[in-house]
């Protein structure tokens, strides 16, 4: 496995409360896991934790509000995730306005995670678009490395 190495960015100053987290990942009643986010090594995200991987797939996100509050924010995207073990997530990147353009991996968005979360980890993702993919993220000497494959 090949990594890049990323440094952690300057993130903007967005603010947003748990009920417009919710609606515009169009959860009800949702509440995060823990507190949402932002963090960046080269692309904003706002890092949106929920209890398990079967909240993360029941998702079916405003994708065109997300944007609209990304743009006005200087944010690209939502990356939303879930623990599954000890430094072992699951995650999905909501940032297109077509559905069917969501990412299977993103580097940046692992990267992110890692950098906020202040660990390495192993990030899965891609199982919503049929095409699994594995990110390891490692924190070094405050660099962000980031590498990963695809799954068969």
């Amino acid at each position: 496995c090949y990594f890049v190495k990323l440094a952690p960015q300057a993130v903007p100053q967005a603010a947003i409360g748990s009920d417009d987290i919710a609606a515009l990942l169009n959860a009800p009643g949702l509440v995060p896991a823990s507190r949402p986010r932002l963090a960046s090594v080269g692309s904003p995200k706002l890092l949106v934790e929920v209890k398990d991987a079967d909240t993360l797939y029941g998702l079916a996100p405003d994708l065109a509000g997300i944007a609209a509050w990304g743009k006005a924010n200087g944010v690209n995207g939502f990356y939303v995730y879930c623990r599954l073990a000890e430094a072992v997530y699951e995650g999905r990147n909501f940032n297109h306005l077509d559905a069917a353009l969501e990412d299977s991996a993103t580097g940046v968005a692992a990267g992110a995670l890692a950098a906020a979360l202040g660990h390495g980890l192993v990030l899965r993702q891609g199982r919503a678009t049929g095409r699994a993919c594995l990110i390891q993220a490692r924190v070094e000497d405050g660099a962000i490395l980031v590498g990963g494959a695809a799954e068969g």
